[in-house]
């Protein structure tokens, strides 16, 4: 009986021992942790927020803040073109801004960043595309000596745990909170004025409505570490009626290919995405809808330009086809596709989308990898219910 007590005891003494050891090592892997990311490897802002949980609403702010940065942009004359609020995504200095405050921008055009921490540095555009309304630019050391070494943010998408999301208006500004009742999509139209008319210029597609106490525009952020997206002001009868955000998500995979291409000095392409030139059905009726109210039915702004809708826009309307209308034909690596066809699903070997509108689309082409073979299923609108197909390599 004796040895049984004995041997009992031994057991429990190990198993107390075992669990004194795992917490133990608990404690030291995430007191390694937590120093890794405040000391030796500080800039991760989105590594340290998920370490350390125990942190208030403002003190996430103003570490937010530390991974804002501002873009100036001037002319040949030196004369101030734009202002922009942008979020650096990564350590060596990516950044990503809303394209179209920098729509203007050309060759010429001086780019200055400074960060919020008072550095600053040259700026280039390496990636733009207006149908997301982002933009992807690099901050350049003026002393190439210097490496670019910035606090930075990891983009994140929006999902329905993010009820709580805060913005800051300027670098030095206070922190803004919001709250988003609904994830749902919401479709909104960015208009531009020519000659005293106002066209749809471009529709975000799956952006949506956060409720700000007052208005705020900027970047806007999660709790979870992450920059969601920028915020416009919407306004109804003069009254501020919520901000719409502009989603960043579709950028978490482009950056680092962006980045690759400008270590290699090269610029970055996709030739897939540049040759499909068209709009979906959801930007059909928002072109439509601003064409009725200023009684030009026959006209619209697309591609930087006045045109008139093509004739077979309203057989593809009035379908029960979905997809992605081509304006222009397709043309790319000695394949084409004519104009007036509907893109309706994309395919690789491994992966597809059933195309529904352009995000589908090009979420999926932007995703794709150099040399990768796919294959475009699309079907002529003046011969609908016929699908044909074509390969190509990105």
């Amino acid at each position: 009986m004796a040895k049984s007590e004995q041997k009992a005891k031994k057991q429990n003494s190990l198993v107390v021992w075992i669990i004194v050891a795992i917490v133990f090592a608990i404690v030291f892997c995430y007191g390694f942790s937590v120093l890794y990311f405040y000391q030796i490897s500080p800039n991760d802002v989105s590594a340290k927020l998920s370490v350390w949980p125990f942190l208030s609403d403002n003190d996430i702010g103003n570490m937010y803040l530390d991974t804002m940065v501002e873009i100036s942009v001037k002319n040949e004359e030196d004369v101030e073109q734009a202002s922009v609020l942008g979020v650096n995504v990564r350590e060596d200095g990516y950044v990503i801004a809303e394209f179209q405050n920098l729509s203007d921008c050309d060759e010429n055009s001086k780019i200055t960043i400074r960060s919020s921490l008072g550095r600053v540095f040259n700026g280039k555009i390496l990636f733009a595309d207006k149908n997301y309304n982002l933009a992807i630019l690099k901050c350049e050391s003026f002393d190439k000596n210097v490496g670019v070494r910035l606090p930075f943010v990891k983009i994140a998408k929006l999902s329905a745990f993010d009820s709580t999301v805060m913005s800051m208006s300027s670098l030095e500004g206070k922190v803004n909170f919001g709250m988003v009742t609904d994830v749902t999509p919401t479709a909104i139209p960015f208009t531009k004025k020519i000659n005293n008319e106002t066209f749809v210029d471009f529709v975000i597609e799956n952006g949506v409505v956060v409720e700000f106490s007052q208005a705020v525009s900027g970047p806007v952020f999660n709790r979870r570490a992450g920059i969601l997206g920028f915020g416009n002001s919407m306004y109804l009868n003069g009254e501020y009626a919520g901000t719409y955000l502009v989603p960043a998500g579709s950028l978490s995979t482009l950056v680092g290919k962006v980045a690759r291409a400008y270590q290699k000095a090269q610029p970055f392409s996709n030739g897939i995405a540049e040759s499909l030139v068209g709009f979906d059905k959801i930007e059909l009726h928002q072109f439509k809808s601003r064409s009725n109210e200023t009684s030009n039915a026959e006209e619209f702004y697309f591609n930087g330009e006045k045109v008139k809708y093509p004739e077979l826009t309203e057989a593809y309307d009035a379908s029960a086809l979905e997809g992605f209308y081509l304006f222009d034909a397709f043309s790319h690596n000695e394949v084409s596709i004519p104009k007036d066809c509907v893109v309706t699903k994309i395919a690789t070997k491994n992966k597809s989308v059933v195309v529904k509108n352009r995000v589908d689309l090009f979420d999926f082409v932007y995703g794709l990898n150099e040399n990768e073979n796919v294959e475009i299923f699309y079907q002529s609108v003046a011969n609908l219910g016929q699908e044909q197909s074509v390969q190509t390599k990105v």
